[in-house]
This record gives C-alpha cells, structure tokens and sequence, in this order.
C-alpha cells in the first residue's frame, strides 16, 4: 500500500470512528450504571489494528479521542475517554500480538480495560467507591466487546486485500 493510500485510509478510519463516536454520543447514558456506553468507535480502532497495524490503530484511537473531546465532551469527559482508550489499546495490541485470540476476544479485552481505565480516573476524582460499579461494567464490557469484536472481524474479511 502506497504512503497516499496509507494516510488516506487512515483518515478515513479516524472519519468513521469520528462518526460512530457521534452516535453513541447521541445515545442517553444509563442512569443505573453511569458510564457504561456500547463502545461504537472501538469497531474503527480494531478494523485498524487489523489491516493497518498497531502503531495505526494507535493514530487512529488518538485522533478519535482528541476530537471526539474537542466537540462532544467536558474536559473531565476527555480525561475518562483518554484513560479508557489508552488502556483499551494497550490490552488490545497485547492480545492482538500475542496471537492467542481473534478480533473478538481483542475487543472484550480492550473493553474491558477501557472500563478499569475509566474507573480509576473515577477512582480519582470521586473516591474509590466508584469500583463498586466493576462488576455490572465488566459485564457489559463482555457483552459490548463481544458484539463490537463480531461487527469489526466481519468488516475485515469483507475488505479487500
């Protein structure tokens, strides 16, 4: 892949998890678990990770997360989507490099790190009461991962080579 097509096509990943971060901004937040969200623009970071490489997927997800901050969130909201997506990303190209999982079980990871990101930030502002809340979002971490991880996997194989 030419250096053009290369930055063209990481543009147009960033674009789309620009536009799937404004979906799920669209969509209220729980208010029995706050934070728990269905992780839409992971789909774009892993589809990345995929064909593009790690250090890619990690443009991408910084690209997403400044933006995303810059014209969706406060700034206490940048801190819980720079800490989750960090984490997510690092647990995702560790299990992506270890090559023991496939795109699902990378995203359950990343979903579940993203959680345990957010929640230490919480875990900082507000106290370490906030971890109560662990186990129901790693539940929903679980379920949103896996359903992300499915969605991103049949995007790759339908992509061209």
């Amino acid at each position: 892949m030419s250096a053009a097509r290369r930055a063209a096509t990481v543009g147009l990943l960033a674009a789309v998890t620009l536009v799937l971060s404004y979906v799920e901004h669209l969509i209220p937040m729980s208010v029995a678990i706050p934070g728990i969200k269905p992780g839409f623009a992971n789909i774009g970071v892993l589809v990345t990770l995929y064909t593009l490489g790690g250090g890619y997927a990690t443009l991408v997800s910084l690209i997403r997360v400044l933006l995303a901050g810059l014209l969706f969130a406060s700034f206490s909201g940048v801190l819980y989507s720079l800490a989750g997506a960090a984490a997510a990303l690092i647990v995702m190209l560790l299990l992506h490099r270890a090559k023991i999982f496939g795109a699902v079980g990378v995203s359950v990871g990343g979903a579940a790190a993203h959680i345990f990101g957010q929640l230490a930030v919480a875990a900082c502002l507000m106290g370490g009461v906030v971890f109560g809340y662990a186990p129901w979002m790693t539940l929903a971490a679980i379920a949103t991962g896996g359903i992300n991880g499915v969605i991103a996997a049949l995007v790759v194989r339908a992509l061209p080579r």
